[in-house]
Formats: C-alpha cells, structure tokens, sequence
C-alpha cells in the first residue's frame, strides 16, 4: 500500500509529529516521524531541506532564527508544497536553530504549528596540552576564537587532556597558566572531529640534594622542598631528586630545603632558562651541608671509655658513620644535617647505649654507659662464713658472654669490665658438673656478691 495514492483524502501528513500505522486495526502497528527538516543537526555550509503542506498559491512566511541569525523569507507554492533550501552560514555559532512557517493569507491554521527546531552541534575537538618535555600539563585554560569572537574555553583534567566543541572554520586556541600567563597558541582548521597536541612553554625543574660524606657524593633522601611562589611542597626521592613538573621559564623562584622541619638551605633561581632559552628540564644541584659530631663515651662512674665502637644512623636513610672512640672517649663525625640515631657497643659488639639527636647545628653529645665497667666480686662462703677457695664461679647475663673465676685462697672471685644489668652466678666444685648453688641479681653498680 502506498501513500498517498493508495489512501482515501482523509489520510494525510500535513502536520509535523508522531504518526501510528495499523493493519486491519488491530494486526498490527507502528510509528513514524514527520518533521519540517530531512535532519535535526546540521554543520557550517550544509543544506537544510525544509517542506511542508498548504493550500496551492497559498502566501507562507518562513522564518529560522537564533544565536544572532534571523532568517526571514516569504514563499508561495502553485502546488501548496513548501520546498526550501537554506544554506547554514559560515559564521553560524553552535547551537539550537527555531523554524517556524505560518501563513500569511490566513487559509491555513495548522495545530500543532509548522514550529521545530534543529541544533548546530560542532565537533568534538581534544585537546592535549603538552610542556617542553612532551609531557601532559593539567588545569591549562584553553581558550578559543574565531577572529575576535570567543568560541569556547575549557580547563585540561588532571590529564592534561580537556575538549572543545567547535563548528567549521579556522579558530586561534590559546593556552593560560594559572588562567592568566599565555604559555601557548596555535591555529587549527576543524572539518570533523579531531585529536590535537597544544604545546606550552613550561619547564620541568629537577633539584638534586647531595652532601659530601668521606669524600664521595652521597644523595640526600627525604629532603623537603617548597616552592615559595606556590606554596607547594615536596620531597626527594632515594636518590635524592623531586621533580617540579611544568614551571613558567622566564619567572624566579625561591626554594626552601628542609629535613625534620629544619630548613638548611634557601635557593633562588631567577629563571629556568639556558642561554637565555627555554628547555624541557633545567636542573639544579643543592648542597646539604655535614656539621661536627662529637661523641664522648663513658663507663661507670663518669670513668673513660676508650676504643667503644660507635655508630651514628641517619634516620631517613642518609649516612651511617662508625668510629672507635680514642683514649679520652671520644669519637668525631662529619655528619650530614639530619636526625641520628647513636649507639654505643662494647668489643663482644654487644650494645651498651643508644639514643637519638638532631643535628641541626654544631653538637657536642655524652652517651654515658653506666652498666659498662663494673667490677663485680663473688664471695662463696661456707657455713660458718669463711671463704672457700678454687670454686668455679660462672657469671652471666646482661648480653654478655659467659665469664668464669676460680675463687682465691680468701673466697672470692673478681670480674671486671661487667655489664650490669640481670646478672647470674653459679657456684661448681672442681669435680662436678652439678652446680652448687644458682643465684639472680640486679645489678647496677660495682659491687661484691655473696653465696653461702
């Protein structure tokens, strides 16, 4: 069945809208759409066909109008058939377009009216914004024009990729930093949706923290940096470099380097620029600087530790320095602006002390040892009180080795250089292994134990 010659004069498709199709009633059925327009989009340059239906030679007024366009023309037909072609302008912006047809000589009242709209959409266009190091710069203002009419901005994500929708033409895009500072602009023609690179003069700054340690270069981790003009902080890496990525070339900034909240170096860089032009990296090297260490180790009673081991830990993963203290007890470093961890150890390397600095400045440090040095006496009496010599004496405990006397002719077996602490005695005769007598003390200070 054809329409609409194959229908009777009450069927017919003279208003726009939504149209139900039925066989025999009730079979079957199905919709269709009639529009003044062959399509609801429509690019720069491309032909909208319009048509619709009045009476022969009827007198009509077409009318297509929005963002700034106004397109007025008055028709007539000798068949009643409306067909009229409009060209959308070069300079048409993106967006949505009403047509409206009426009739002027009045012999047509159409309800619903001949009133529709069609959109001009523009294409996608993505934009990647790159610094002089290829890499991808997020939060970039792109800004389009054509000719000094604005077409469009958007903000790259953190990316550093961000769309436009632009029509067909010729359009000037530039790029802001911190929305204001131009950093890049190129001309691009858009026939179609389109993926383009929008390259920025923006600097990568690579700092390097290094610090001489026993004459080699040591990097510096877990240094502190912030950039003053932003307000930004960040930190070196294990190899002692932070990277501040995407930097206005041609502006100074100022960097203050800190370790544990301590600042210890303050740097002002008037530009990132070589031989006066901008690159993709500008590097900068900053020197931590090592402050005198020194360490004064002491036994009980305030007494001299000589030829102690001493180790000093950067905590961050810096330096560690080992030394042996000399005949006053003293051992110096060279050590690297940070906070330490000191330890002291005796020649079995057993550990005596241990403590932790900052080393901000200049330090004189005492770590006294106080359970180191004691001379511990074990008296083994019997009944009545007198001493009993050439009993085995074994003394134990406090981290150190196993140490064994015989008692002298008086009783008493002497040990020197003890670490104090929870120290064990055990008494054996000569011929037995089985011990005689097994006693636990606290010991802190040099002192003569007991055993009966």
């Amino acid at each position: 069945i054809n329409y609409p010659t194959d229908f009777t004069t009450d069927a017919n498709t003279t208003f726009i809208g939504t149209y139900a199709t039925f066989f025999n009633t009730t079979y079957a059925n199905n919709t269709f759409n009639v529009a003044l327009t062959d399509a609801t989009q429509y690019h720069r340059n491309q032909t909208v066909n319009i048509k619709a239906i009045y009476e022969p030679n009827e007198n009509v007024t077409l009318t297509i109008t929005g963002n700034t366009i106004s397109n007025i023309v008055n028709l007539t037909d000798p068949t009643g058939t409306i067909n009229y072609n409009w060209t959308v302008p070069a300079t048409a912006a993106i967006g949505t377009y009403l047509l409206n047809i009426i009739s002027t000589s009045g012999f047509t009242t159409k309800t619903p009216p001949d009133a529709q709209n069609f959109t001009v959409p523009g294409f996608p266009i993505n934009f990647t914004t790159k610094n002089l190091a290829g890499e991808p710069v997020p939060y970039i203002t792109i800004k389009a024009t054509e000719g000094t009419k604005p077409a469009g901005e958007t903000i790259t994500s953190s990316t550093g990729t961000a769309a436009l929708q632009l029509e067909i033409g010729n359009f000037t895009c530039t790029a802001y930093y911190n929305t204001i500072n131009i950093v890049g602009q190129q001309t691009i023609t858009v026939n179609d949706t389109t993926s383009t690179d929008l390259p920025c003069n923006l600097t990568n700054l690579r700092v390097q923290v290094t610090s001489q340690v026993n004459g080699a270069e040591m990097k510096i981790p877990e240094t502190g940096i912030l950039l003053q003009q932003d307000n930004r902080t960040f930190t070196t890496d294990i190899n002692g470099t932070a990277i501040i990525h995407s930097l206005l070339p041609n502006t100074t900034y100022g960097l203050n380097l800190t370790r544990y909240g301590a600042s210890f170096n303050i740097t002002t860089i008037p530009n990132l620029l070589l031989n006066n032009t901008p690159v993709g990296w500008y590097d900068v090297k900053i020197n931590c600087p090592t402050i005198n260490l020194q360490i004064t180790v002491t036994k009980t009673n305030g007494q001299t530790f000589n030829n102690a081991a001493v180790t000093a830990q950067e905590l961050l993963g810096a330096p560690r320095y080992q030394g042996t203290t000399d005949a006053n007890g003293v051992v110096t470093f060279n050590s690297v602006f940070g906070r330490y961890k000191i330890q002291i150890f005796d020649n079995n390397k057993i550990m005596l002390n241990e403590t932790t600095i900052d080393l901000f400045q200049n330090q004189n440090v005492s770590v006294p040892c106080d359970l180191y040095g004691l001379t511990i006496s074990v008296a083994v009496l019997d009944y009545f009180g007198q001493g009993i010599a050439n009993i085995n004496v074994k003394l134990q405990g406090g981290g150190q080795p196993l140490m064994t006397a015989k008692t002298q002719g008086d009783g008493t077996a002497t040990f020197n250089n003890v670490i104090g602490g929870t120290l064990e005695v055990t008494l054996y005769t000569t011929d037995s292994s089985d011990p005689l007598v097994a006693q636990t003390y606290s010991v802190q200070d040099s002192t003569t134990l007991q055993l009966k």
